[in-house]
């Protein structure tokens, strides 16, 4: 009897041991099944996935995490964010995909519930201060009706008024609805093409995310997909830099400027001018611009390049004719279309094909504006020379100075 009883107490104590064990493993079993690190994200084909790394996120931005900023600029709170999921703050996973030098680092991570506390104000009876606005950000496409942000591609620093403009994307997403319950952050790094991120985000299964929600979200409609913004197949080419950015580096560069020229690209730089529209208030007469610096405006959409072909075309020195001329001239300018240069192009005048290709990439509608023939043309001045020029019957007239 002597024995049996430490032995039983033995197997009391291994009995419950093993208890413990199987419902441990149980609980952390449905801990995990519950969390996000559970929800299924199958990559684009030929795409890797490994745990976000620290390096993973400084290689897309090219800046270094800093755990301690002396100063919080935009990429380094966008990091810190990654860094929280990665080491699993809150309910939060971080993974990163990659094809060649491509890469997408994708976050999700629960954001608490955060009661909003009455002002001051409110308690003595007043209504709710006005809420701010949020800026308006582009729409990437949406997820199951959930919509993913793009981000404006700079980076703001505490006490400094300028951005600086930035190569990589950010994209972010929020399911729920904060105001009322907790919800799950999602947010995109990456310097990668639309196509590719289209993929992976129609590989994100968003329902369960938001089955992981203690409260879930209405928003969220299952079975809709992933549907893009745009109509227009999505390219499978990673975007080019801004403009701000490409001027940036050539301010970088120590590229010897003439006074005008330099003032301009730093204005470019500075998001002062951002496109063509905003290049012609601020300098309608471009002889003095030089072409390089032109093109930092040229975005990659087929208008716009049609706008800054035309502008170099006009004063490459080539002996346009006049109807090249004109219609050089007037593709130059903002809010020409196909639709307003129709009659005139109707007249099968002599104008060269690499004239007649810019006017195929302008919009089909837009501006009209008078062509019938003998009529005279608006005044074609400014952005192309210094003259005050018409066209008359075909015939480009050009009157210098004022007299």
């Amino acid at each position: 009897m002597r024995i049996l009883l430490p032995v039983l107490g033995v197997g009391l104590v291994v009995f419950a041991a093993a208890i413990l064990f199987f419902f441990k493993q149980g609980l952390d079993s449905y801990t995990l099944a519950r969390s996000l690190q559970s929800v299924t994200i199958t990559p684009p084909a030929g795409w890797t996935t490994a745990p976000y790394q620290t390096a993973d996120g400084e290689t897309i931005t090219g800046a270094l995490f800093d755990p301690a900023p002396t100063a919080a600029t935009t990429t380094n709170d966008i990091l810190f964010a990654f860094e929280s999921a990665r080491l699993g703050n809150e309910d939060g996973v971080a993974l990163t995909f990659s094809s060649g030098e491509e890469m997408i680092a994708l976050r999700m991570q629960t954001a608490p519930f955060v009661q909003r506390r009455a002002s001051f104000a409110e308690r003595l009876g007043y209504g709710p201060a006005a809420v701010e606005e949020e800026p308006e950000r582009d729409v990437f496409g949406s997820l199951e009706a959930v919509p993913f942000y793009m981000n404006p591609r700079h980076s703001v620093i505490d006490g400094n008024e300028v951005p600086v403009p930035v190569n990589y994307r950010y994209l972010s997403a929020t399911v729920g609805d904060p105001e009322v319950a907790e919800t799950v952050e999602i947010s995109i790094l990456t310097n990668s093409s639309d196509a590719a991120l289209a993929a992976l985000l129609g590989g994100l299964d968003l329902a369960a995310v938001n089955d992981r929600l203690p409260t879930r979200s209405g928003d969220v409609l299952a079975g809709l997909g992933f549907v893009p913004r745009d109509a227009d197949p999505l390219s499978d080419l990673p975007p080019r830099p801004t403009p701000a950015y490409r001027a940036m580096a050539m301010l970088n560069e120590g590229k010897a400027l003439d006074t005008l020229n330099q003032r301009l690209v730093t204005q470019i730089a500075t998001f002062e001018i951002t496109d063509m529209t905003g290049l012609l208030l601020n300098y309608p007469s471009l002889e003095v611009i030089r072409g390089d610096v032109l093109q930092l405006l040229e975005d990659g959409s087929a208008e716009n390049t049609a706008r800054t072909y035309a502008r170099l075309m006009a004063n490459s020195g080539r002996a346009w004719n006049n109807h090249e001329y004109y219609v050089l001239s007037e593709v130059g300018k903002p809010g020409t279309s196909q639709q307003s240069l129709a009659d005139y192009l109707s007249n099968d005048y002599d104008i060269a094909p690499e004239v007649l290709a810019l006017v195929a990439r302008l919009p089909e509608t837009g501006v009209a504006i008078a062509s019938d023939e003998g009529t005279t043309r608006p005044a074609v001045q400014g952005g192309f020379s210094g003259q005050s020029c018409t066209l008359q019957n075909g015939v480009r007239r050009c009157v210098v100075g004022s007299n």
